[in-house]
């Protein structure tokens, strides 16, 4: 029979805990197993193996074949180097003494190894939980900067207000200066306004003369017009009647043409009368 080091399936859904078993090579993953050996957790970091030494060491001496992931196991427990430092022992390369002094120093090693990891962790975490901080402490620390450097605004804020009220005094009196010669040329503008409005009636009356004189002028020009077109309309008239008289005329004489297209359907006429004769017969 065919024993293998392997894993058993344990605990529940999305949170599975294993089982290091020495069992049949042809016996189902999770089914009867000869021996527990001990148990691994993934779910912690870094993960935790609970071996017990001795019995993995029999089974290992007895050929048991680990699995990929036992083995990797096993190697990080150093329980394969212990296999190995036990067999150069029975081969008598090296004593148990030796043996024990080496196992020791590994242990050692791994154990300061795992510290260290330990450590950068929690290094990592602290600077995360401060970089992270919470919003009451991000609230404090806001408050205090903008304690710290309200003196130093205020100040700012006081001398920007002296240098705007400067420059507004300074816009104003311009101002003031511009606006003085303007009014005299206002005063000369109304004095200009006022003359016009007294030559207003005056210039009234000489419109109105205008307006009178070119009616009159007007009216002469449409009498002239209409005079000269009244003789021009009777010898339109009778230009209008001699052509109509004209065309009657030429209406009423019979071309060559014409003649010969009577004579055509005159005959026409008589043959066809003649038919008609000769039939009723």
């Amino acid at each position: 029979m065919a024993v293998r080091i392997r894993l058993a399936r344990r605990g529940r859904k999305k949170l599975a805990l294993y089982d290091i078993v020495a069992a049949d090579a042809k016996a189902p993953r999770d089914g009867r197993y000869i021996e527990k050996i001990g148990t691994y957790n993934p779910n912690t970091s870094p993960s935790t193996v609970h071996l017990n030494e001795d019995s993995a060491l029999k089974w290992l001496f007895n050929g048991a074949q680990p699995t990929n992931t036992t083995k990797s196991l096993l190697s990080s427990k150093g329980i394969l180097l212990r296999k190995n430092l036990q067999i150069g022992v029975k081969k008598g390369a090296i004593t148990q003494e030796e043996a024990d002094k080496s196992w020791e120093a590994w242990k050692r090693e791994k154990e300061a190894k795992v510290a260290k990891k330990m450590a950068k962790k929690a290094k990592i975490a602290q600077e995360a939980t401060k970089t992270k901080a919470t919003p009451k402490e991000e609230a404090t620390a806001q408050v205090e900067k903008t304690e710290v450097t309200k003196p130093s605004q205020q100040k700012e804020r006081a001398e920007k207000a002296t240098t705007t009220e400067k420059q507004s005094k300074a816009k104003t009196q311009e101002v003031t200066s511009q606006e003085a010669p303007k009014t005299k040329s206002q005063e000369e503008a109304t004095a200009q306004v006022e003359k016009t409005e007294v030559a207003k009636p005056s210039q009234q009356k000489g419109m109105a003369e205008k307006a009178t004189t070119t009616e009159t002028q007007s009216k002469a020009k449409t009498q002239e017009v209409t005079s000269q077109e009244a003789p021009k309309t009777k010898s339109q008239e009778e230009a209008k009647e001699v052509s109509s008289t004209a065309r009657k005329a030429r209406q009423d004489v019979p071309t060559a043409n014409d003649k010969e297209s009577m004579k055509e359907t005159e005959k026409v006429k008589k043959d066809t009368v003649e038919e008609k004769r000769i039939n009723t017969k």
